[in-house]
């Protein structure tokens, strides 16, 4: 269980923006070559670590290199991802908000993305 950090509102699993006050309380960030997810201050800091993923795609593991918006909000229909394939190929694609909020909530630390 966490709480926002401005109103206190209590938050059952992971949110970029809390619900009542729709202030920043979470965001992506890539770590070496997997995508963390962070639980934000009041002031915008990282704070406490809510998870990390290995991303994969075909079976094949993905080394993020980049991931925009760090804080999707509602003007964002999606999330879009770099990453190199095991043979050093790039790979850029896109991934709807919607997925990605319902991998963020899987216990699972490897995400199959399409």
């Amino acid at each position: 269980m966490h709480y926002c950090p401005n109103c206190h509102q209590e938050l059952n699993g992971f949110a970029f923006h809390c619900p009542r006050c729709r202030k920043p309380v979470g965001e992506l960030a890539v770590e070496g070559d997997l995508l963390a997810i962070w639980w934000l201050e009041i002031d915008g800091s990282r704070s406490e670590k809510y998870g990390i993923k290995a991303l994969k795609r075909a079976g094949e593991s993905l080394n993020v290199q980049e991931v925009f918006p760090l804080r999707p909000d509602q003007n964002n229909q999606f999330v879009e991802f770099t990453a190199h394939t095991p043979t050093g190929n790039d790979a850029s694609f896109k991934s709807n908000v919607s997925d990605v909020f319902a991998n963020l909530q899987n216990a699972s630390q490897e995400w199959e993305v399409e």
